[in-house]
């Protein structure tokens, strides 16, 4: 039995196996396909793009990729530039496991992390994709478990 808790609610999972997915690595779920948008650029202007994706990858003046800008961080600063959101999120490495990247996620109430390997940015893991493959090895799996009531 293991219990996760997101977001102050805790659910309790039947797992017949402890390996289950502790191994499992976050490497083939990272999206490495993204767009991106200059750190210089308009809070308004992002937000406008972001009604299509979920996150942009703020760049440099040296073209690199410095983070990740979500429609919450253009709520907290709704004016002003890109620079001025919190774009510097805690990040993950493409060996991490999908929960330690849970627990990254968790505890600072992130559905984004930025995948940095060796000091460069690879691209983004998302809550989303990380549940998929939770749900799609469950399944494949077979692995029964009661409900709650």
């Amino acid at each position: 039995m293991m219990r996760i808790t997101y977001k102050g609610v805790s659910k309790k999972i039947f797992i017949s196996s402890s390996k289950i997915c502790y191994n499992m690595k976050i490497h083939p779920l990272i999206d490495r396909e993204y767009r991106s948008c200059d750190l210089l650029e308009e809070v308004f202007e992002v937000s406008e793009w972001l009604k299509e994706v979920r996150y942009l990858v703020p760049i440099d003046e040296n073209l690199n990729a410095v983070g990740i800008v979500t429609i919450d961080d253009i709520h907290k600063h709704p004016y002003g530039i890109v620079m001025d959101c919190d774009i510097a999120k805690p990040s993950a490495k493409p060996n991490d496991t999908i929960f330690q990247v849970l627990e990254i996620m968790q505890a600072n109430d992130l559905h984004y992390l930025p995948v940095f390997e060796n000091d460069t940015f690879i691209g983004v893991i998302s809550i989303t994709r990380i549940a998929k493959r939770l749900a799609e090895h469950l399944i494949n799996s077979r692995l029964n478990y009661p409900n709650e009531n």
